[in-house]
């Protein structure tokens, strides 16, 4: 993620990263969505997410325990047989299906609520409300 921003992105190379990680057997219409809803949860929920989880000193150490399991679970993929890979790369698919799918409802009720709010407003009386 982009250093010293103080809205946290991910850069086209963390995009690009996470991407090139994921098993070749993830659908590439899935890959595609991957870099549009990162960008959207870094929007939405990553400045919550890590303000409830500490400030920079800590997300400096949080990320060195992240590269420190992404070592070893990178140690334990190369351990693991095609039958287990195949198993994580599919509970893989199904924890990405479920965020998109969590992302398009809110998306669906930001819909929704911008569109009552547009009939809201003509429903007060000519003039009564500027």
């Amino acid at each position: 993620m982009a250093g010293g921003d103080p809205t946290p992105v991910f850069t086209d190379r963390d995009v690009g990263l996470i991407i090139k990680s994921l098993p070749d057997q993830v659908d590439s219409q899935r890959r595609e969505l991957l870099p549009c809803i990162l960008r959207e949860w870094s929007c939405v929920d990553l400045r919550e997410h890590l303000r409830m989880r500490g400030g920079a000193n800590s997300e400096r150490r949080r990320v060195m325990a992240v590269e420190k399991c992404a070592r070893n679970l990178l140690q334990a993929l190369d351990a693991a047989d095609e039958i287990d890979r195949a198993g994580i790369a599919g509970e893989m698919v199904i924890a990405v299906e479920k965020c998109a799918r969590n992302l398009l409802q809110a998306l669906d009720a930001a819909d929704e609520l911008i569109a009552r709010g547009s009939r809201v407003r003509w429903c007060w009386p000519p003039g009564t409300r500027r």
